[in-house]
């Protein structure tokens, strides 16, 4: 059996993984959900900025595991249904492994982004937070396995570790750092310079940890960090009052957030974020489901619900997406009358990593495009 695998117009080498049936479009149910954005993304960093929906991310799908990524772009949305790019925005970081984006932060009167790159943490800078951005210390150049302008500094020979930056903003206009490994530290006003007093969170689960989260809701502090990988992805979380370096408490109760759901066959809801719809106490968490294997992941949308006492409650994990956040009024979609590609790619059978019970055949069939012929190479 053969699948159609659709490239982006105007992006050289940009695979949608949105893979289709040789066959007529027809109506049918998709059995992988609602992803989010109609691509392979992981790590996603979403955020509201004047009435507009970001989501950076790591682009996935290109078949070479950690060893390559897509380029960096950043969706768009007005109702968080309906998203789009438009080209790239870190030019001189297109080609490189591009990994992990945190969401911007408006300082100095620009945008700061701390993305991932060859495996070490940067922060770049814009006048837009759409881009395009720049490195935000030294030439914007990267120079390969890492150099002097990495976001963190290393006081001995060995590189400066640290990887999947998240930044915070406080009431009172402070910066925090939070990375890898439960690691966080202040970041300085030029929002280049972190401080030297690092700490590591305390944690009633050890081990390695990715991913983190960081938010603050009425006057208290929610970290959250993964435990596992692969399909044995897990969030748990602390939270606290005292300040966004600690100490943090563990919920009564359980801590872990987000895990495996054997019933709706969602495997390792691992590194997402959380974000807030401005003006409301409407939270949402985001994460990518491990079941396509390696880096072939997508991201999805649920609800994040909190008790009276403000503790977390588990999330209900589920593929159908949250629908729209806006309301958008656009014009009446266009029926699909044919579907061309360029490339064909058998059925994909993924098998465990780390859970046994995990078995999955992907496939898929072109009415599972439908909705994305804005971004895609279809005939309406």
């Amino acid at each position: 059996m053969k699948i159609r695998t659709i490239l982006f117009a105007g992006i050289p080498g940009m695979v949608l993984w949105v893979l289709l049936y040789s066959m007529p479009v027809a109506a049918q149910s998709n059995p992988f959900g609602n992803a989010l954005i109609p691509d392979m993304i992981a790590d996603a960093s979403i955020q509201e900025i004047d009435g507009t929906f970001y989501c950076y991310a790591t682009t996935d799908g290109y078949d070479a595991g950690l060893s390559t990524s897509g380029p960096p772009v950043v969706w768009k949305s007005k109702d968080f249904v309906h998203w789009s790019f438009s080209g790239i925005c870190f030019p001189s970081a297109a080609g490189q492994v591009y990994w992990a984006p945190s969401k911007v932060i408006a300082a100095n009167g620009k945008y700061y982004l701390y993305p991932t790159v060859n495996g070490y943490m940067y922060a770049a800078v814009s006048d837009s937070p759409e881009g395009p951005f720049h490195l935000a210390k030294g030439a914007d150049a990267f120079i390969k396995p890492y150099s002097a302008n990495t976001l963190l500094r290393s006081r001995s020979s060995k590189a400066p570790a640290g990887i999947d930056a998240e930044v915070f903003r406080d009431d009172d206009k402070k910066h925090y750092l939070f990375w890898q490994l439960r690691h966080a530290a202040r970041l300085e006003e030029d929002m280049v310079t972190v401080d030297t007093n690092v700490v590591t969170l305390q944690t009633p689960h050890s081990g390695y940890s990715e991913g983190p989260i960081f938010f603050k809701r009425k006057g208290i502090y929610y970290f959250l960090y993964t435990l596992g990988g692969d399909e044995k992805y897990q969030y748990a979380y602390v939270s606290g009052s005292a300040s966004p370096l600690g100490p943090f408490d563990t919920p009564k109760g359980n801590d872990i957030i987000a895990t495996t759901n054997y019933e709706r066959q969602i495997f390792g809801p691992g590194h997402g974020c959380v974000f807030n719809v401005p003006g409301t106490d409407d939270y949402y968490f985001a994460y990518l489901e491990y079941g396509r294997g390696s880096t072939n992941r997508q991201t999805y949308v649920n609800k994040l619900r909190f008790r009276e006492d403000g503790t977390i409650q588990p999330v209900d994990l589920t593929m159908a997406g949250v629908g729209a956040l806006h309301k958008v009024k656009y014009d009446v979609p266009k029926r699909i009358k044919q579907v061309t590609a360029s490339s064909f790619r058998t059925e994909l059978k993924i098998n465990p990593a780390k859970d046994s019970s995990f078995r999955r055949v992907e496939y898929f069939a072109p009415s599972f495009a439908r909705g994305t012929c804005l971004y895609i190479g279809i005939i309406c």
